[in-house]
């Protein structure tokens, strides 16, 4: 959640969230966008070597990463 929230204000060049300094404004929007896509990266990482959830599911959620990730991207 907080990876899309940066994000978002990167796209919007938001100046504060919740009264904090936004986070592209602090650190700069390359930085702010590098632990953005980190944290999407291991969120799908995890998804595909997770141990407890077999291949059909883990390419089904996969499926629903890849169209989230889409639907942030198109706003």
């Amino acid at each position: 959640h907080i990876a899309s929230l940066a994000h978002d204000d990167i796209v919007d060049d938001s100046p504060s969230r919740r009264g904090q300094q936004s986070q592209h404004l602090k650190y700069g929007s390359r930085v702010a966008d590098s632990v953005a896509t980190i944290s999407f990266r291991k969120r799908k990482f995890l998804l595909v070597r997770s141990k407890t959830v077999s291949e059909f599911k883990s390419a089904r959620l996969y499926e629903i990463y890849a169209h989230t990730m889409s639907s942030l991207a198109e706003g």
